[in-house]
């Protein structure tokens, strides 16, 4: 999966975590607002940028997803999407804000544009 282009901008720290698609390794899993389903994603990315007042912190799930899985995994979609306007967080300080999104899947041929758009928005 290449990385699209990022605009310029100032982001403090960040950080990619890759799941360990063995299944030997728990991940971080994530539960399906509808009925409970749990699934780890491929990638979370945390994403901080300080030079926003109050600082955001982001925590982003990205999955790449096969040709042959796109549909299988729908329901996996649909959650992701859900996620910006679904997940509550309590927010314990005044001077960070903390964000919860999920991306499209990533797909070469099918879902490219979509995902570039999507990750292009919070950046």
């Amino acid at each position: 999966m290449r990385v699209p282009s990022i605009k310029v901008l100032v982001v403090c720290f960040y950080y990619l975590f890759r799941g360990d698609s063995s299944g030997t390794d728990p991940f971080i899993p994530v539960f399906n607002f509808d009925d409970g389903r749990a699934f780890e994603p491929d990638f979370v990315l945390f994403l901080i940028k300080e030079n926003e007042s109050p600082a955001l912190h982001y925590q982003v799930f990205i999955e790449p997803k096969g040709q042959q899985l796109l549909k299988a995994d729908e329901w996996k979609h649909n959650f992701l999407m859900q996620l910006k306007t679904k997940h509550k967080i309590e927010q314990l300080w005044k001077d960070r804000e903390y964000i919860v999104w999920g991306m499209p899947f990533y797909n070469e041929t099918e879902t490219k544009p979509e995902f570039e758009s999507e990750f292009n928005s919070f950046m």
